[in-house]
């Protein structure tokens, strides 16, 4: 039974789950899916793979699978080729494909290509991904010079046709992976002993850790485990857990009453145990009593391209492509409704900020939830057009957080679950609204829906289909937010 790369990384960070995936994948079938922002983010790491390739040219493609695309590769290497992608190796039960792999006078070069910026600390997952690779490699016969990391450069403006030298920046991990030379060899042992066991594993350590963070075979090792434990508290560390699973605490309700927790997380057990609502009176007057008429209630939705599209924009820079605008401008007026989306491939900048300065003024609250995100939306378009920056700008300074009512432990919940989501606020206030119906229903569904949109093969009445579910996506945002303040309003009558 061979271990691949994605095998290896599943083995680190589980074991059992490694035993499972391999012996039992029957088990997962249907059941681990990628959502449409996972399913964006692999997609973008294609994209990255071929700018890569654009990086260190003239290269052969292995484009076949299995035992034929290891033939393909020896034979590759035997008529010369100097430039090998997705070269294929198969030494001691042990299989990788290579992103690049380029002949020096000195041996080969690895280059793992990943889809991550060169400002990001160099995780230690891609260390384990290159030192695996040069290890079965190795042990194929093929002489190792050295071994480069190719991410995206975060420094990197567009402006004009890319250019793949600075689109990418190169690592030399070599003498970084050094230190890891007996680890490697000694995990790829255990990894092999681990799935040379016969009797299939009933537990693993993820019962250790928070419920996000938890193996994709966990349902399966502890079928029993409460819907609501210690794990799905917010922001609970592995450490409490692991001192809670020393005294045999599981559910919530079996917390000791003295064990140490944060205010949000005892708030967040309290409403559960004792169907109590937490409602801070004083604290939500003193909250909404900044809000100015005119009000706007505003939401953006983004696409974080790994490669930039636009000129003046960057590596996963966020881009706003559409907005939803609910406006009340007097205490007990009538909302009214503003929107834009951008509909073909040009820069939806200059349009978004003329429609945003035409119907947003100069004075009153700008109603969002989570003001990071929509400021740095702000901030992007303000950059990109400097002839309406200025008006762009007031906005950021009279934006208002809706979130932090619910952040800020003002009112809670049990149904919120410790999260602060307008998914899990909106049911609790208002439960006659909810994204359910939708045809599209989140974020990462947009995201995708629009690049289909935009740059797929779609027909015409498909695309105006796409378009009429985006706007309705986007203005439902909106007016939750108006609903949910109107309900927050009620509490301190």
């Amino acid at each position: 039974m061979k271990i691949t790369k994605s095998d290896f990384n599943n083995y680190l960070s589980c074991p059992e789950f490694f035993w499972m995936s391999k012996r039992r994948p029957e088990l997962f079938n249907g059941e681990v899916n990628e959502d449409a922002f996972a399913q964006q983010l692999i997609e973008q790491g294609y994209e990255v793979e071929k700018w890569a390739r654009e990086l260190i040219s003239n290269g052969k493609y292995i484009n076949t699978w299995k035992q034929e695309a290891i033939a393909d590769t020896q034979e590759a290497i035997l008529q010369g080729e100097k430039i090998l992608y997705e070269a294929a190796f198969e030494a001691e039960d042990l299989h990788v494909r290579v992103d690049i792999l380029k002949k020096t006078k000195k041996g080969w070069n690895i280059y793992e290509v990943k889809g991550s910026s060169s400002k990001e600390r160099t995780r230690e997952s891609h260390l384990w991904d290159a030192i695996f690779q040069r290890e079965v490699l190795t042990r194929a016969g093929i002489e190792i010079n050295k071994i480069f990391l190719i991410e995206l450069d975060s420094d990197f403006i567009k402006q004009g046709e890319i250019n793949p030298k600075e689109l990418l920046h190169l690592t030399d991990i070599t003498k970084q992976l050094e230190s890891m030379n007996e680890e490697i060899r000694r995990e790829i042992t255990l990894a092999k002993k681990q799935l040379r066991k016969r009797k299939q594993p009933t537990s693993c350590d993820c019962i250790m850790l928070s419920r996000k963070n938890q193996c994709a075979a966990f349902d399966i090792f502890y079928p029993d485990f409460p819907d609501y434990a210690v794990h799905d508290l917010n922001r609970i560390r592995s450490s409490k857990i692991q001192k809670l699973n020393e005294i045999d605490v599981i559910d919530i309700a079996d917390i000791p009453n003295d064990f140490p927790l944060t205010d949000s997380q005892r708030n967040q057990i309290e409403t559960f145990l004792y169907d109590k609502v937490v409602s801070d009176k004083k604290g939500i007057q003193n909250h909404i009593s900044d809000l100015k008429y005119p009000i706007y209630f505003l939401d953006y939705e983004t696409i974080p391209g790994a490669i930039p599209k636009h000129d003046g924009c960057k590596p996963y820079q966020q881009v706003p492509i559409q907005y939803s605008l609910h406006i009340q401008r007097k205490p007990g007026g009538k909302y009214e409704h503003q929107e834009y989306l951008h509909l073909d491939d040009s820069s939806p900048f200059e349009p978004m900020a003329e429609s945003l300065c035409k119907h947003i003024g100069s004075k009153g609250s700008v109603v969002v939830w989570n003001k990071g995100f929509e400021r740095s939306c702000n901030k992007s378009i303000a950059s990109m057009c400097p002839p309406y920056a200025m008006r762009i700008e007031s906005i950021n300074e009279r934006l208002y957080d809706l979130m932090e009512i619910f952040s800020k432990q003002h009112y809670v919940h049990a149904d919120f679950r410790g999260s602060a989501s307008i998914k899990m606020v909106l049911p609790v206030m208002c439960p006659e609204l909810n994204y359910k119906g939708l045809n599209i229903s989140n974020g990462g569904a947009a995201c995708a829906g629009w690049q289909e949109m935009v740059f797929g093969d779609m027909l015409p009445k498909d695309k105006k289909q796409r378009e009429l579910d985006l706007l309705e996506y986007c203005k439902l945002d909106t007016w939750a937010m108006v609903r949910i303040l109107e309900e927050v309003r009620t509490l301190i009558e």
